[in-house]
């Protein structure tokens, strides 16, 4: 018996679909995971004042991004909450604003969000490789004392760079410090000096910001990577 056109075409369409889908790509991670991330250099903060006026800059002395990974795969591209990150600026009231001390943030969990891949796309290959990433959904409050100050709220673009060798090297999460979309909001009037404005988070760059780099430690450091 002789098959029909149409049954041949609708085959050939089927094994195409399961072709296509068994070759699709995945991320790959050594996840479900929670991971320590930090900055031992000062980290540097500026408010870009909505309307112009100068600039008002904040420090703190330390840094970290501790967080989980997720895993151990997905197809979804971008992979919405890849991880979370919780950012951690200091310790409480060791932070400056316009050099005078006293401050805190405090920061609820953020999406880190893996958007490309770039590198091997096989756990042979994938030491090194670099995920461009979004950490969206900042919120944290900057608070004097007890009084609080200000909120901080936004997204900020980063890019994460596997260990190398994947089982014993550290991994690095930079935060980019342009293509930053924070805003700063005071609440109330009980910090009435900090103006509404953007908000750039980075490490000291002579008067301005640079990039940060956070390091996970290895020898078990997260993982992630986009192949077949």
């Amino acid at each position: 018996m002789r098959a029909s056109k149409a049954g041949v075409l609708s085959a050939i369409t089927v094994l195409g679909l399961l072709a296509s889908s068994a070759s699709a790509a995945n991320w790959h991670t050594n996840g479900p995971k929670t991971f320590p991330s930090t900055n031992a250099g000062i980290t540097r903060m500026v408010i870009h004042p909505h309307g112009g006026g100068s600039t008002l800059s904040f420090q703190c002395p330390t840094a970290a991004l501790p967080g989980t990974l997720n895993g151990p795969t997905s197809a979804a591209l971008p992979w919405v909450n890849a991880a979370t990150v919780t950012p951690v600026f200091g310790a409480v009231g060791n932070c400056t604003i316009a050099g005078s001390s006293g401050y805190s943030f405090a920061c609820s969990s953020a999406e880190f969000r893996a958007n490309s891949y770039s590198g091997g796309d096989a756990l042979a290959t994938a030491g090194g490789g670099v995920t461009a990433v979004a950490l969206t959904n900042i919120d944290c409050q900057v608070s004097g004392g007890a009084t609080a100050c200000l909120t901080i709220t936004g997204r900020i673009p980063a890019h994460y760079t596997n260990p190398n060798p994947l089982a014993s090297g550290p991994g690095r999460l930079t935060v980019t410090a342009s293509g930053q979309t924070l805003t700063a909001s005071p609440i109330g009037f009980g910090c009435a000096f900090l103006p509404t404005g953007g908000f750039t988070i980075g490490s000291p760059l002579g008067a301005g910001i640079g990039d940060t780099t956070f390091v996970v430690d290895g020898p078990s450091a997260p993982y992630l990577y986009r192949g077949t």
